[in-house]
């Protein structure tokens, strides 16, 4: 999996659980503005946003709802529609086996927030797993409840005598845990070590009702280009890490990143410059992006952000947020505590 500061997530995905914070009565316009989405990104079903902003957008919805199963809510939302081609491609291969085993392979098309593994088959069960990005997040129970209550209701879905054994989660039982066993049908269990659904070993081979081989074919070609297009990780997106990774107590220099990717500081910074941008940009927007998830949590003080973006001293980091925003961080935490607020 790719980092947290370098995974995307689709739009799809993104608008569906917009869809259900609705559902439950809160702003979508506010949520999207407090989660640094734009109206026209999210007009595009094609386009990718930071898994980090998704993750934010979780996180100021359950902190609305603390006591409503948002995940659930979102994934028994889920259609084939809402995966885009992925979603497609399920429904037009021969078995829930074949659909799975496209699931697992195209994955990173709906989202690179965690990994799927469906080839765990044992003579009495049917494994499908789920391990998620950033485990230990507040949220991540619910974007993983979200993934496996989608499969079960995409199953549904797909073939005519879809069944679930049984669905496991690796955290403690949620207070609202009757309502898992009662939306899904199935047994549930709760600090299990490892978050799966189990299925019987037949239901690989129940054929999916709307099947289309040559279909099937061609959304995988088309699939295998958007794949391609998304593993080419571009110079920007790997100094961008390296940045993250090194920032801590300290501003690093182009040249101990250009040493990490073993190319020499002149050649990093004629690369960048054919990508359009340069090292100090790369470190400036890094960092300021960095700033306005930091200050939107109540438990880091400023002195604090500012040693772990890498300033020196405190007041350097006041100026660079000014320059950046025309606010000061106390002044933007501020408005950001209103704004969620007023939700």
């Amino acid at each position: 999996m790719k980092s947290s500061n370098e995974a995307t997530v689709s739009v799809s995905v993104t608008n569906t659980l917009l869809d259900t914070a609705a559902q439950l009565g809160l702003n979508r316009q506010q949520l999207q503005s407090a989660a640094n989405l734009t109206g026209e990104t999210l007009d595009n079903p094609d386009q990718r946003i930071p898994f980090l902003n998704q993750e934010k957008l979780w996180s100021l919805i359950i902190d609305q709802h603390p006591d409503i199963p948002v995940g659930l809510s979102m994934g028994l939302r889920a259609q084939p529609g809402s995966f885009n081609v992925l979603g497609n491609i399920a429904m037009n291969s021969a078995t829930l086996g074949d659909a799975f085993r496209h699931v697992q392979h195209y994955q990173n098309l709906v989202g690179e927030g965690g990994s799927i593994e469906e080839n765990l088959c044992s003579s009495s069960h049917w494994i499908i797993r789920y391990t998620p990005l950033n485990p230990g997040h507040a949220c991540t129970h619910h974007r993983v409840a979200a993934v496996l209550s989608s499969w079960v209701k995409i199953g549904q879905w797909l073939a005519d005598q879809f069944e679930v054994l049984a669905i496991n989660f690796d955290t403690p039982a949620p207070p609202y845990y009757q309502q898992y066993e009662e939306q899904l049908g199935c047994p549930v269990y709760f600090n299990r070590s490892e978050n799966e659904l189990v299925l019987s070993p037949e239901m690989r081979n129940q054929p999916i009702r709307q099947a289309n081989s040559t279909i099937c074919k061609l959304l995988r070609e088309q699939a295998d280009k958007l794949i391609e297009q998304l593993q080419t990780s571009t110079l920007s997106r790997q100094v961008v890490s390296l940045i993250s990774q090194q920032l801590m107590g300290q501003e690093p220099d182009k040249q101990s990143i250009a040493s990490s990717l073993n190319i020499s500081a002149r050649t990093l910074q004629r690369r960048l410059e054919e990508e359009g941008t340069s090292y100090q940009k790369l470190l400036s927007d890094t960092r300021h992006q960095l700033a306005l998830e930091y200050l939107e949590r109540a438990d880091i003080n400023t002195s604090e952000i500012a040693f772990m973006l890498g300033f020196s001293e405190s007041s350097t980091f006041y100026r660079a947020f000014k320059k950046w925003t025309g606010q000061t961080p106390g002044q933007y935490r501020n408005n950001k505590i209103k704004q969620f607020s007023e939700i």
